[in-house]
């Protein structure tokens, strides 16, 4: 999964000719207040992706937990891209992200969330495959 999201990240800093050193990526996640795990996932989908880039400074926000959404967001330069780490684009990715984004004053490009892109399906429709 790590590969797709940098293939999905490098292509929208294209597409907005972003170089990677002066650019910055939000991992945008959930978190709990109740336990770690969440959190854990985050953190280390965060360390795996960063391994996929040479200068692209990568930082989490959470939902449920600090860092929060909008403190995460707050300084980020203009060049932010923010990647939902959610299987879906339900209220979190609707409402939630784009509330702390307007308090936060955050003015960067929101893609799509992770979970929605058709090679993260078929992903995991080959998992399913292989795992009969």
């Amino acid at each position: 999964m790590p590969d797709v999201a940098a293939q999905g990240v490098n292509a929208a800093l294209a597409n907005r000719a972003w170089k990677q050193g002066e650019s910055h990526l939000l991992l945008a996640a959930h978190g709990s207040a109740k336990g770690s795990k969440a959190a854990e996932s985050a953190y280390a989908f965060q360390s795996a992706l960063s391994k996929r880039f040479d200068a692209l400074e990568i930082s989490v926000g959470f939902v449920e937990e600090p860092p929060f959404m909008a403190d995460a967001a707050r300084a980020l330069p203009k060049q932010s891209l923010c990647l939902p780490f959610f299987a879906l684009g339900g209220d979190h990715c609707r409402h939630d992200i784009p509330e702390a984004f307007e308090k936060a004053m955050f003015s960067g490009d929101t893609m799509p969330p992770l979970g929605t892109w058709p090679e993260i399906a078929k992903l995991a429709a080959e998992a399913i495959q292989n795992a009969r």
